[in-house]
């Protein structure tokens, strides 16, 4: 349905139906699931206009909202991730981060919830200071009543040595992520599955769990 074009009628004007019809019955059209582009100003449609009786899924065509129409602003489904910086536990002895850096990024939908941690070692690796199983905080907590196992997959890299496969697991708290070597399942810690740990060693995995 394109644009309504209407002149107004000056009094004493003799005039035929159809001068009143025609603009009526395209309005009638638009006000009854005809409205199109031409009938909408830029910017027209807002947040504000659309409530969850008013617009259904099948009032919106395939492919119709695109990237670009997204809100980019960070937790929303469009937008970029958030940062965070995760937490270095150990059951036993808690290591000091020293001059090391780890650093968390991460993005939620809904209930779902994708993370990012790299811990890099640098001089006076933080990693020999404690011990026990060593663990990192997550963003956001998790459903620990969901029956799926929340595993990632993640690196362990020995500095001009080798990489190592990794499996991230979610541990029972529901809070913090616990690594093992996929190889031989050796639990992350002071001096598994790297002996001494030392500049350019670190860490880094990537989970997706459903929120709590």
């Amino acid at each position: 349905m394109g644009l309504i074009n209407y002149s107004s009628i000056e009094d004493g004007t003799t005039i035929d139906a159809s001068d009143v019809n025609t603009p009526l019955t395209t309005i009638y059209n638009d006000y009854n699931g005809n409205i199109d582009s031409n009938n909408l100003a830029a910017n027209a449609v807002t947040t504000a206009k659309i409530t969850d009786a008013n617009v259904t899924t099948a009032k919106i065509a395939d492919g119709a909202v695109t990237n670009a129409k997204l809100d980019a602003t960070a937790g929303e489904v469009g937008g970029v991730w958030k940062a965070y910086t995760p937490t270095l536990t150990a059951t036993i002895t808690n290591p000091t981060l020293g001059s090391s850096t780890v650093t968390g990024r991460y993005t939620q939908v809904g209930k779902t919830v994708i993370c990012h941690v790299l811990y890099t070692i640098v001089t006076g690796g933080a990693f020999n200071a404690g011990s026990g199983l060593y663990r990192f905080s997550l963003p956001v907590a998790a459903n620990t009543t969901a029956p799926a196992a929340y595993d990632g997959i993640g690196v362990i890299f020995d500095s001009g040595t080798e990489f190592m496969v990794a499996i991230a697991k979610m541990a029972s708290t529901g809070t913090q992520v616990e690594l093992s070597k996929a190889k031989d399942g050796l639990n992350l810690s002071n001096n598994t599955p790297i002996a001494t740990w030392a500049n350019g060693d670190y860490v880094r995995f990537t989970i997706t769990y459903e929120a709590a």
